[in-house]
Parts: C-alpha cells; sequence; structure tokens
C-alpha cells in the first residue's frame, strides 16, 4: 500500500535529483572538451602544411610563379585531409633564346708602289759630284757603270786642290808614299789628273772607264795624307 511521502521525504528526492543533474553536465562538458580543442588545433596544423608547402617550393634563378591553393579548415575535416588538399603550382621558365652573330671582318691590304723620284735616277745616270773639303774627297755616290764617267769637282775648301785618278787594287789609304817627295804619294795605275783647281772654282772630268776598282786623291804636298782620298767602283 502506497504511503504518500511526507516533506523531509521529498526534499531528499530533491537534493538528489539536483546532483545527478549536475553530474551528467559535468561529464558532458568533459565530452565537449576534447571536441573543442582539436578543433582549434585544426587551423594551426592547416597553417603549418600550407607554410611546409610554400617553403618546399624550389628556389630558381628564373622568376617563376608559385601559386598555394589553402582550402579553409573547417571543425568537421580531418586536418590530415585538408592537408592533402593543398596544391603548389610552378610555372617552368622559359629557356633563354640567345642570337650570336660572328663578326665579319674584311680587311684588304695594298702593296705599296713606290716610283723612284726623277731626280734621283737623273744623279745616277749624270755626272758623279765630287766635293773637294781641305782634309777630304767626297761622293755624291761611289761608283758608276762601265764607259763614259763624268766627274763634276767643286773645290769648297781654303786652298787649291785637285783630282787625281787611279786604277788600282790597292786600297784607298794604303797608297805608298814617293820615294822623292815623301809629302806625296805614289801613283799607282794612274789615268789622268785635273790642273789645280783654286778655292771656291769648280772643275769637270770626262773618262771612259772599264769595270774595276779606282782610288781618287788629291795629290798636292801632304794632301794625300791628311785623307783627302776615296775608293770608286765601276761595274
Amino acid at each position: 500500500m502506497w504511503t504518500h511521502p511526507g516533506p523531509r521525504s521529498f526534499h531528499a528526492f530533491a537534493a538528489i535529483m539536483a546532483i545527478a543533474l549536475v553530474a551528467a553536465a559535468c561529464s558532458a562538458s568533459t565530452k565537449a572538451a576534447p571536441s573543442r580543442t582539436a578543433a582549434t588545433a585544426a587551423p594551426t596544423s592547416a597553417a603549418a602544411t600550407t607554410a611546409i608547402a610554400i617553403t618546399a617550393a624550389p628556389a630558381s634563378a628564373t622568376p617563376t610563379t608559385a601559386v598555394a591553393s589553402t582550402l579553409a579548415p573547417s571543425p568537421t575535416h580531418d586536418p590530415l585531409a585538408h592537408a592533402s588538399a593543398t596544391a603548389l603550382v610552378t610555372a617552368a621558365p622559359a629557356p633563354p633564346t640567345a642570337a650570336t652573330v660572328a663578326p665579319v671582318v674584311t680587311q684588304a691590304t695594298v702593296a705599296p708602289t713606290v716610283a723612284p723620284a726623277p731626280a734621283t735616277q737623273a744623279a745616277a745616270t749624270g755626272p758623279v759630284v765630287v766635293t773637294l773639303t781641305d782634309i777630304a774627297i767626297k761622293l755624291d755616290r761611289t761608283s758608276a757603270p762601265t764607259g763614259a764617267v763624268t766627274f763634276a769637282i767643286k773645290n769648297v775648301g781654303t786652298v787649291i786642290h785637285q783630282l787625281v785618278v787611279l786604277k788600282t787594287d790597292i786600297a784607298q789609304d794604303k797608297i805608298p808614299p814617293d820615294s822623292v817627295q815623301a809629302a806625296k804619294a805614289t801613283q799607282p795605275g794612274f789615268i789622268t789628273e785635273t790642273k789645280d783647281i783654286a778655292p771656291g772654282s769648280s772643275a769637270t772630268l770626262s773618262l771612259s772607264l772599264v769595270s774595276g776598282k779606282y782610288v781618287l786623291m788629291c795629290n798636292q804636298l801632304a794632301h794625300y795624307l791628311v785623307g783627302m782620298h776615296t775608293a770608286f767602283t765601276v761595274n
């Protein structure tokens, strides 16, 4: 037979029910905490995955375009599944194109043509110019072809001079002295000589000479000894 509980029993039952509700609420809160923790950690994991994908892109000397596509994390998505959805696209650089043109060098070399001056040709075929100083005999050239040879003589010294022509193989500075007049030289192979030529005067001597060696000298007293002699050749 049911008996209506008293006021004290009712209060005790109410207290037990309140404790049970509090315990149930605490249990539900404890189970929900990991879900919130996982949901909070998901963005961090996704952000780390994205950072890894971007850092792993290879560097290139040629500018490239890197595009990272990241799906927004969702509390219901698995972080690993979200990381696999990240894509990295790298545009390959176009190969450089270089056009090199080899230089073309054109060089034209023209051999110079030197024509002898008419004055030089005339001097080679004209008279041999002889200049008499007080210590030497100077010629404008030291040879002539076989045949007619003309000597154009000028005394530029201060005393009387002459020109003596010898055909000899003796060296022009080895002519022995005269046995009678030691201040004069002997004249081996004597051909001819000019008259005395006063200072500032000129003379001409024309000869027909054969091939060989010749000596030209002034044989005034002591003039040969001071150096008035020179060699001449007819070819």
